[in-house]
């Protein structure tokens, strides 16, 4: 079985399942990137806008994306997204029993989730990392994931958009829940 590192999909994640909400906590505008290569040319697509959630009980993370706010370094990778307005949402589990929030050593986790792509329910599998925080007493972790993942392989297909991307969260800090 290929092995696919966490990331984001960047084109077609629908997922209709939320995570519980136990011992929570979010980011509203994690930083996401991807890379890939378009038409020959490599690029990078940007977003301030990703939300988080992610249970400290369970280990149950939580995704979504609207793929309009995917901001790319090619113009015409642009006009395509930038019509979508599909959100992308990703439901899964990180390798972890529970995460202490009041202090604990950086932990290096792998994660598994599905996506729905087409109708088609799609499995994801990644790598990542979460450091305490002590920026503030609602602050708890900073999270960071990297995913490779092959789009023919959970069923996107854009033409003239290589199969391989990378996709990266740098320092997604999670704040508790206040809903």
């Amino acid at each position: 079985m290929q092995k696919i590192n966490l990331t984001l999909v960047l084109i077609g994640f629908i997922l209709g399942t939320s995570v519980a909400q136990g011992d929570s906590y979010q980011t509203k505008k994690a930083n996401l990137q991807v890379y890939g290569e378009f038409k020959g040319e490599n690029f990078i697509g940007t977003s301030n806008d990703l939300l988080i959630n992610l249970d400290y009980e369970t280990t149950e993370i939580e995704f979504k994306l609207k793929l309009k706010n995917l901001k790319f370094s090619i113009d015409s990778l642009n006009k395509i997204i930038q019509t979508n307005n599909q959100e992308i949402v990703f439901n899964g589990t990180l390798s972890l029993e529970h995460i202490n929030t009041d202090e604990h050593p950086p932990l290096n986790f792998t994660m598994e989730g599905w996506t729905e792509i087409k109708g088609e329910r799609r499995k994801i599998l990644g790598n990542g990392q979460l450091h305490h925080s002590d920026l503030s007493k609602d602050s708890s972790c900073i999270l960071g994931i990297v995913m490779s993942i092959n789009l023919s392989d959970v069923g996107v297909e854009i033409p003239n958009l290589k199969d391989d991307i990378k996709i990266v969260i740098k320092q997604a800090i999670l704040e508790k829940d206040r809903t």
